[in-house]
């Protein structure tokens, strides 16, 4: 990376050990354990701070993070593609820090700027 590094999401696929790092510079890169080098290059949503986590089940990705201005984003990823799948709508406001997310059961879970926790079901891009 050419930026500082500033979340890790660890990712068993197929057998297969690898990690995403993401950097204050809105890159996302996933390594291979047993090689040097990153194997993809995402650029974030907002091109700043990003944390990423996957499904319980494994299956699926998500990033959440925040733009310089402060505009925050979650979004799921297809990985195969390195494109964004869905972005999932609710933050009302403009966010000066790092957003904070959870994946659990079927729910994704994140605060704003409000003070408040927001839910939103895995399938639906609209808060519950």
């Amino acid at each position: 990376h050419e930026a500082s590094v500033y979340s890790l999401c660890p990712r068993n696929k197929d057998n297969v050990h690898s990690i995403f790092s993401t950097t204050l510079d809105g890159k996302i890169k996933l390594w291979l354990y047993k090689n040097l080098g990153s194997r993809i290059e995402y650029d974030a949503p907002g091109h700043w701070c990003t944390t990423m986590a996957y499904s319980v089940d494994g299956r699926r990705l998500f990033s959440c993070g925040a733009s310089k201005e402060g505009e925050s984003f979650l979004v799921e990823w297809d990985e195969g593609e390195g494109a964004i799948k869905r972005i999932y709508q609710g933050f009302q406001n403009y966010y000066f820090g790092v957003v904070q997310f959870d994946t659990m059961r079927n729910r994704f879970l994140a605060t704003g700027n409000d003070h408040s926790i927001k839910v939103w079901d895995m399938d639906n891009v609209n808060l519950l």
